[in-house]
């Protein structure tokens, strides 16, 4: 219902967005228009998504290339794949304008990063993921051009057009809170920001840097807004945290902890 509700809010302005690539005239120095702006489309993008938001950032990346003329194929999370199925499913039902243009894939990741690098086809690839997968997608588009280098005229020639790349990376965000600041309000604010989606959201707060002069104030006011929160069966809709999607992070999680 989250997901849902974010999806809905996002496409309301699919209209002021397209207002950024229609044609715009552009004014020469003197005054006069003789040119025009215009934004083709790339061609099919290659959109990888993750498992922690596996239907809204799935159906925004779709829904960006659809807007813009891009045909794309969605590879959802391995770890959560029914979701984006029975979503395309409901489109085809529906029969949603463009959707021949618009495709899904069900496949191991490293093998479809390989799989999206090599393809002439793929002109795109978007990725929302950590900045450690970005890195190594870059490496494999590098070794991957290395491989297929034409050296018939005795150097190496990078033959393969430039795909284009459009990370969106999780980082390692902090929180600053200054001393004349409302604790109650800002430490409410802070647990929200660090637990929705039990944390794993590439936007969660991971660091909360508070100045020393109502540090232990502050803390006090933040565990109290913890303790608050309710855990549980996340399809229950009054929990506010579920459990951790793989046991991968919950090592992060106790390492962390114990540091």
């Amino acid at each position: 219902e989250w997901e849902l509700g974010i999806v809905m809010t996002g496409f309301k302005f699919c209209d002021w967005y397209y207002q950024f690539i229609e044609d715009k005239p552009l004014t020469g120095i003197e005054g006069e228009q003789n040119a025009t702006i215009k934004y083709i489309p790339h061609g099919l993008s290659a959109c990888i998504s993750p498992r922690n938001t596996p239907i809204s950032l799935p159906l925004y990346q779709m829904g960006a290339n659809y807007l813009v003329g891009n045909g794309a194929i969605v590879k959802p999370s391995t770890a959560c794949p029914l979701t984006m199925l029975e979503a395309y499913s409901t489109m085809e039902d529906m029969d949603f304008p463009g959707l021949d243009a618009l495709d899904l894939v069900i496949a191991p990741g490293e093998w479809a990063v390989d799989e999206f690098l090599k393809s002439h086809l793929i002109k795109i690839i978007m990725t929302v993921t950590s900045s450690h997968t970005a890195k190594d997608i870059l490496v494999r588009y590098g070794r991957l051009l290395k491989k297929t280098a034409d050296r018939s005229m005795g150097v190496a020639m990078y033959t393969q057009p430039f795909k284009q790349f459009f990370f969106e990376c999780a980082g390692n965000d902090a929180g600053i809170v200054m001393d004349d600041v409302n604790l109650e309000h800002v430490a409410k604010w802070n647990a929200m920001a660090s637990y929705t989606n039990s944390g794993q959201q590439c936007f969660s707060m991971k660091r909360i840097i508070v100045h020393q002069d109502i540090y232990d104030e502050y803390t006090e006011c933040l565990i109290k807004e913890i303790e608050r929160l309710k855990y549980g069966d996340p399809t229950d809709p009054t929990v506010d945290i579920g459990p951790l999607g793989s046991r991968r992070i919950l090592m992060m999680m106790e390492v962390m902890v114990a540091d």
